[in-house]
């Protein structure tokens, strides 16, 4: 996007930001001081001199302070500029290093020549490991990894359009308490079968089907994981995506009974759940394995570009406590003769102090989220004092950390009361004192009694009050220029801010196109999110507690009328075409803007007698304060009334 000219750069605030340390990463996360309203628009300048006469890199950005250049930045010394609309300028200075060693794989090389490079990148201070382009067999053992990365700073792996055929469920990557690491410029796929499907060919009354073998699938009763896996989901071929009507996973009585000439008898433990199951919809099952796609824990500055995978066993890029992770034009695609990309979600990413840019991206086919964005709830196991709280990580996910789980002093806590939807309070951190398994922090104010949980309690009740770190809550996110399609639930579930979601292509989902709420264990509220010039198409298309989805919806999951946690959610002239169920149904949210979006509705599923909530308007809300809602453009055949709102 261009800029005016550099007369706009001469006047306003005048900030110098200090030089950033070196890194060989090309992609660098630059960061300024924030406006006080987080909707200011930015306008960016990356230069090779400080007169700003060879500019290499310019944008526009709102809602966030921070940006990341898509392109990749050649070695070198580079200068930065950023001028907010209230007439502020920042700028600043960064170094993009080149690797010192280079390390090449040749063309027909293996495991023991990438784990020898990965073991040589680990005791330099600057790698570039470049494969010789061309197709590569690779045979990690089972549940073992490809790139497994530790404790090693500066890497680039540059596939320079290599193709990789993993034979072997096995990640691809693995990253782990390191520093600048960059992947790019390949091609990946599974040569062993990671999930299996069967079409529907007669369906009983008590939910009995019987089904014929998926062309191009394994036999089920070839694998012990095929029939240990007693969930799936349906899908149609047609498209494919997942099958009308029918609930995001459903659960069969026990496993695979083979009847011979590829044909087998499943029954479902709801008969209900296949009321619109029809002949011809596939089941497939896709067991959750244990190893992830790629999986990055305790590391910062991680960049994923021009990544192209065809499958991946688990979540596709599950992150815990790593900041700064940057996706960017990364693909993962449903093969052409394949029902799913991959069964599990496209994106896990928890805990950062620096939420994910993702840029660029395509996401087919998930066989859940496509992207989930949040923190990780914190156990209380004492409260000696009223300002004093003894925390441990019983949650799933904490497993990475030490017993410190990173809470520095400046940390925001906020305490949660799920069973009555409340937020106890808010604090500051003071101090903080390791133990063997937990951490005593000292707060900057007494707070309310908490409800303590016990140690070692792996998901602890619901009684218990859920303590998250405000300050690793992925704040900080962007989604912009991506295309989320087919998949099995959320194109972006997200808690935190700020963050800015613009410019992206939800299509027929099984769910919403971005969901706001928060999980039993996973996050608390969204503020300061910006919504805007996104489009929205077909959604809904799952069954999820007996109704669709709509496109945008948002709630407090706790107590019969929780507060409203989601705070200064503005959604902004966004296109809506063909909701199953209403456009938006913002719920709990104490500052709301929706304006200028357009809802298209000409004729689409409309409401179905089995429906328990029924959408009533285009647009709903409920519990939500400070809202302004104007605008808007609706043509929805089932609400006639809502032709302007």
């Amino acid at each position: 996007m261009l800029l005016p000219q550099n007369s706009k750069w001469s006047c306003g605030l005048f900030c110098l930001a200090q030089i950033a340390s070196a890194a060989v990463s090309p992609h660098p996360n630059l960061s300024w001081s924030a406006d006080a309203a987080h909707s200011a628009r930015t306008h960016i300048q990356i230069a090779t001199d400080a007169e700003f006469s060879e500019v290499v890199d310019r944008d526009v950005i709102d809602q966030v302070a921070r940006y990341v250049p898509d392109q990749a930045l050649a070695a070198g010394a580079y200068y930065w500029r950023v001028k907010s609309a209230a007439g502020k300028l920042q700028q600043g200075q960064f170094v993009v290093d080149a690797p010192e060693h280079v390390i090449e794989i040749p063309l027909g090389s293996g495991m023991t020549a990438i784990r020898a490079a990965l073991g040589q990148a680990l005791e330099q201070s600057s790698t570039l490991i470049r494969f010789e382009p061309g197709h590569y067999d690779l045979h990690p053992e089972f549940e073992g990894t490809v790139f497994d990365i530790e404790q090693t700073e500066n890497l680039i792996i540059d596939g320079q359009g290599a193709t990789f055929d993993i034979h072997a469920i096995a990640r691809l990557a693995r990253v782990r308490f390191s520093k600048h690491i960059t992947l790019r410029n390949f091609t990946v796929d599974y040569a062993v079968p990671i999930h299996t499907a069967a079409r529907v060919d007669t369906i009983a009354p008590n939910g009995t089907m019987e089904l014929t073998l998926w062309s191009g699938c394994v036999p089920p009763e070839t694998l012990p994981r095929f029939m240990e896996e007693k969930r799936g989901l349906f899908s149609d071929p047609t498209y494919p995506r997942m099958a009308l009507d029918v609930p995001l996973l459903v659960y069969m009585k026990s496993a695979w009974e083979p009847l011979g000439e590829n044909r087998y008898r499943l029954q479902a433990q709801k008969a209900s759940d296949l009321r619109n199951v029809k002949p011809g919809m596939v089941y497939v099952c896709a067991p959750r394995y244990k190893s992830q796609g790629i999986e990055i824990f305790n590391t910062e500055d991680v960049s994923l570009v021009d990544v192209t995978t065809y499958y991946l066993p688990g979540i596709g890029v599950v992150t815990n406590f790593a900041d700064d992770l940057k996706l960017i034009r990364l693909q993962i695609l449903r093969r052409e003769d394949r029902l799913i990309g991959l069964q599990n979600g496209g994106t896990n990413i928890h805990g950062a102090r620096i939420g994910p840019w993702v840029e660029g991206c395509r996401f087919e086919n998930t066989g859940d989220d496509n992207n989930h964005i949040s923190s990780l709830v914190l156990t209380p196991l004492a409260q000696p004092k009223p300002n004093e709280v003894v925390i441990g990580k019983n949650q799933p996910g904490t497993h990475v950390l030490s017993a410190d789980m990173d809470i520095r002093e400046g940390d925001r806590l906020a305490f949660f009361q799920r069973l009555s939807g409340s937020l106890l309070a808010e604090a500051t951190v003071l101090s903080a004192t390791v133990g063997t398994k937990s951490t005593r922090v000292v707060l900057d104010r007494d707070i309310p009694e908490l409800t303590v949980g016990a140690k070692g309690q792996n998901f602890p009740k619901l009684e218990v009050t859920q303590i998250y770190n405000l300050s690793r809550a992925c704040g900080n996110f962007v989604f912009r220029n991506n295309s989320f399609v087919r998949g099995r639930r959320i194109g972006i579930l997200l808690k935190s801010g700020p963050g800015l979601v613009e410019h992206n292509e939800f299509r027929e989902l099984g769910g919403g196109g971005i969901e706001i709420w928060n999980a039993p264990f996973e996050g608390l509220n969204a503020h300061d999110v910006l919504i805007q010039n996104n489009k929205f198409i077909g959604n809904g298309v799952a069954w999820r507690n007996r109704c669709p989805s709509p496109a945008i919806w948002s709630a407090v999951f706790g107590g019969q009328t929780p507060q409203p946690l989601h705070r200064a959610i503005r959604i902004l002239n966004n296109e809506f075409i063909d909701c199953a169920g209403p456009a938006m149904h913002l719920a709990d949210v104490d500052g709301l803007i929706i304006q200028g979006n357009r809802i298209t509705n000409p004729g689409g599923r409309g409401v179905r007698a089995e429906q328990t909530r029924p959408a009533k308007e285009s647009i709903e809300v409920k519990n939500v304060r400070n809202a302004s809602i104007s605008g808007n453009t609706i043509d929805d055949f089932r609400f006639p009334k809502n032709s302007e709102k």
